[in-house]
């Protein structure tokens, strides 16, 4: 969660800044980013409620490619899972489920970056006139970590071996697919306010 701050904070300002609508300047976010900032929070909410529990009841099931990796199966984590500091059994479909909304939650929060830091502009035109390097730098490193930890056989199990258990599943090119689409719920559905907002002259 930290990603999005960072890089509103270092960002630069937009080109177009000066044709902007002024804001209060006594107020710290105006009412109407708050208003914004809540909508996105239940779009988020409703992508991970869906990706959820779609996986931890089974309707989305575990693959033996999850599982299963010949020889190299020790140097990956494998469910069900005993967890000794914590007396509790990890299982594949709560391992896939945390995994899944992990992903979920990095598709929407990586594109709320892009889409909140220009609010009165697409999604398309933001990326378009405003992007930086940083931004992009940001993003990668935090997704090839994310992809390191998932995929690099050992890493996490040493990692796990140290007291640190991120109990993340290996997922397939499938699995990162139906994350994606499901993170359009919240994606597609925010580009959708921002463009009403601007059609009926709301500003942010």
């Amino acid at each position: 969660h930290i990603f999005p701050g960072l890089i509103l904070t270092f960002d630069r300002t937009s080109k177009d800044v000066m044709k902007q609508k002024p804001h209060d300047e006594e107020e710290i976010l105006a009412k109407n980013t708050v208003i914004l900032m809540c909508i996105f929070g239940a779009l988020l909410a409703t992508s991970m409620i869906v990706v959820y529990f779609t996986t931890i009841t089974g309707v989305y099931p575990v693959f033996p490619e999850n599982l299963y990796f010949g020889d190299l199966s020790d140097a990956y984590m494998t469910f069900p899972e005993y967890i000794a500091d914590l007396d509790v059994t990890v299982l594949p479909h709560e391992a896939k489920a945390l995994t899944m909304l992990m992903v979920t939650l990095f598709f929407c929060e990586s594109f709320l970056v892009l889409q909140i830091r220009r609010p009165n502009k697409s999604l398309i035109k933001s990326i378009r006139e405003d992007s930086t390097k940083f931004m992009y730098l940001l993003i990668g490193f935090l997704f090839a970590v994310f992809l390191a930890l998932m995929y690099i056989p050992g890493v996490q199990v040493t990692i796990a071996g140290w007291g640190i258990n991120f109990r993340f599943m290996f997922l397939t090119a499938f699995d990162w697919l139906v994350c994606f689409l499901i993170s359009l719920i919240c994606i597609v559905s925010f580009e959708i306010v921002k463009f009403f907002a601007r059609r009926s002259g709301i500003f942010f």
